[in-house]
């Protein structure tokens, strides 16, 4: 019963689309704030909400290291593998 249930609520996410993924930053926000945002607002209408310098600054610092560390990367789904550069 409790795993219907939780299938429901994701189905209804992000205007139908459900739930993309789950971050730290997304567990560091309010629990109403959270399912205003991911409940009544898809994808897309989220990236156009205004950000705090944190969130920037931490995809700033997030996104290359990721690339750096990591032999593999998911965008949209897909799997890649990321090029390797040479830092200095």
């Amino acid at each position: 019963m409790k795993e219907a249930l939780a299938n429901k609520i994701r189905q209804k996410m992000s205007g139908g689309q459900s739930h993309h993924h789950l971050s730290p930053s997304s567990l560091a926000i309010p629990l109403p704030k959270f399912f205003i945002n991911y409940v009544m607002f898809n994808q897309e209408e989220r990236r156009k909400q205004i950000a705090s310098f944190k969130a920037h600054m931490g995809n700033l610092c997030n996104n290359p290291t990721q690339r750096f560390l990591c032999k593999y990367i998911f965008e949209n789904g897909k799997k890649f593998t990321p090029k390797k550069k040479k830092i200095g």
